[in-house]
């Protein structure tokens, strides 16, 4: 099992916490450091660390993908991966049961668990809500994208088969934009198979992401240089991965569906229920009691490391 996750400069110490928090869970993998710029790797040697050769400028998740796919090298070398922010953590329980999913059932393209979010105050992270998690079992390619579509969120925290991974960056190196780059990776994801849903925690995220891993404003979005060529190069990408005829009506209607949902969410947003309003507290609460034990083990530590 290899666990990539970005060394930034100015960002040593999440990446530290994280992998100390990794450690005392039980993790006994790898783990692939992608070198930014800066970085004294003399701070980081472990037997467990692959720490990259190349010296990468890492600004944003475009810069993130595109270093990733360079080490493929390294990365071929195993069954399954999972990409980490420097200060998510991934349950090493749940990396160990997703890697045997996976070996056991070839129709998966990867596999995710129960995800929550966390914040910090004086120092200490504690319980904040559940996450958004996915659970693609279509058996056709269509049906897959169209079951992302309704769930969204980030689908490239999964578990995933090292040779998925590497197909799924190809071409990313023409994506210079951080936004699209995550839309790439999230709506091609469920045309290599299916994605399991464990009954099993899998990440814990603190809240908010940090600015060089998180996507920009919607106006900040717009308004960059960088927005509208990226965006139409990741749409043809996908209308190309998904087979869409050359039919403007199909590539129209494909569009409508994919990514100018997410668009029409991401500009306009969409305002829960009074219902849903009522009910995510209340979700939240049962989530928090049925995992409490995991949860608490977890949250312990990151805190232990403080």
């Amino acid at each position: 099992m290899l666990v990539i996750i970005p060394l930034i400069v100015g960002r040593e110490a999440h990446f530290q916490r994280t992998i100390n928090a990794m450690f005392k869970l039980g993790y006994k993998g790898s783990i692939l450091a992608i070198r930014g710029k800066g970085i004294n790797v003399s701070r980081f040697q472990n037997p467990h660390f692959l720490i990259t050769s190349k010296v990468h400028n890492l600004n944003g998740m475009a810069s993130i993908f595109q270093a990733i796919g360079l080490e493929s090298q390294v990365i071929k070398q195993f069954q399954c991966v999972a990409y980490c922010d420097d200060d998510n953590l991934v349950n090493p329980s749940f990396l160990k049961k997703a890697t045997k999913f996976l070996q056991d059932h070839e129709h998966y393209a990867g596999c995710n668990g129960w995800r929550f979010l966390c914040s910090r105050s004086d120092h200490r992270f504690s319980f904040l809500g559940q996450y958004a998690t996915q659970h693609i079992d279509a058996s056709s390619v269509g049906k897959r994208l169209e079951q992302y579509c309704q769930q969204g969120g980030i689908l490239f925290y999964a578990v995933l088969r090292s040779k998925v991974f590497l197909e799924s960056l190809e071409g990313i190196a023409s994506i210079q934009d951080d936004n699209s780059a995550e839309l790439l990776l999230n709506y091609r994801l469920p045309k290599f198979g299916k994605f399991a849903l464990l009954p099993e925690m899998q990440l814990a995220r603190p809240y908010p992401r940090p600015a060089i891993f998180n996507i920009p404003e919607a106006l900040t979005w717009l308004n960059s240089d960088l927005m509208h060529p990226s965006l139409k190069r990741c749409i043809d990408m996908l209308i190309s991965d998904y087979g869409i005829s050359c039919n403007q009506n199909r590539q129209n209607d494909f569009f409508k569906t994919t990514i100018g949902q997410y668009l029409q969410r991401r500009f306009y947003g969409v305002q829960p229920s009074a219902i849903a309003k009522c009910c995510k507290p209340i979700g939240n609460f049962f989530f928090r009691v049925v995992h409490r034990k995991t949860i608490a083990k977890m949250l312990n530590a990151f805190n232990d490391d403080n």
